[in-house]
């Protein structure tokens, strides 16, 4: 799957991650959006980060068949995969998503946990930018 930028995920993530502090690579990446909603066709879209953790059952049935099953899953929703990453520490997966609103994000996220058995905490994410404008009067 190529990623933002046409790069592939898994060189990118492989080659660029260890140079790049967590909150880089987080709030980096998505500068390609405009205020975290950018245009796809005639739908105005929101940026989600859609944080992992498997289940001892989930971990055993990893495949790319299943990856490809969940990227469906997303599009079912109106979603749109901007990346993909596997991680270290207390979250397994990072998944760049791209939803027409909060109602088919929280919709996929509760189905691909039910498909996957793979938890998923998704949340709504801003760039850095955007967020200092919107506090800028606070």
């Amino acid at each position: 799957m190529a990623g933002a930028r046409g790069l592939d995920e898994r060189n990118l993530f492989l080659s660029e991650a260890p140079c790049l502090s967590s909150r880089q690579a987080l709030l980096g990446h998505w500068r390609t959006s405009r205020i975290n909603r950018h245009q796809k066709g005639e739908r105005e879209m929101a940026t989600f980060m859609m944080f992992g953790k498997y289940s001892l059952e989930a971990s055993k049935e990893m495949s790319a068949a299943r990856t490809e099953k969940g990227v469906n899953l997303i599009k079912k929703f109106g979603g749109e995969v901007t990346a993909m990453y596997a991680l270290l520490g207390d979250k397994d997966l990072l998944l760049i998503v791209n939803f027409p609103g909060i109602d088919q994000a929280m919709k996929a996220s509760v189905a691909l946990s039910k498909m996957t058995g793979i938890s998923f905490a998704t949340s709504p994410a801003v760039t850095v930018e955007e967020f200092d404008k919107m506090m800028k009067d606070v």
